[in-house]
């Protein structure tokens, strides 16, 4: 799981792997060169939303819908058929 923040300085948005506070020393802004990153929330509510999410039957999990082998893919019948025969095999 990542953490998605910005840049204190210049707003920069970058994935961290931890919380910014669970660092001791933040990785450097490419942009700036700054170490002072917060958690971007917009991101969070907005743009990770689970409404562009899926929980079909083409996964055991929450999924990102139209994936390779999601119900909602438009070339999902050929997918799964390739899927079923490469694991009988």
């Amino acid at each position: 799981m990542t953490f998605p923040c910005r840049c204190s300085n210049c707003r920069t948005r970058r994935s961290l792997r931890r919380r910014p506070a669970d660092y001791i020393r933040q990785p450097a802004c490419a942009v700036c060169g700054k170490r002072n990153w917060y958690i971007d929330r917009y991101r969070i509510k907005v743009e990770m939303a689970y409404s562009r999410s899926c929980n079909c039957g083409g996964y055991h999990f929450i999924h990102r819908k139209g994936s390779k082998y999601c119900d909602h893919h438009p070339n999902v019948e050929q997918n799964q058929g390739e899927r079923y025969d490469t694991a009988t095999h």
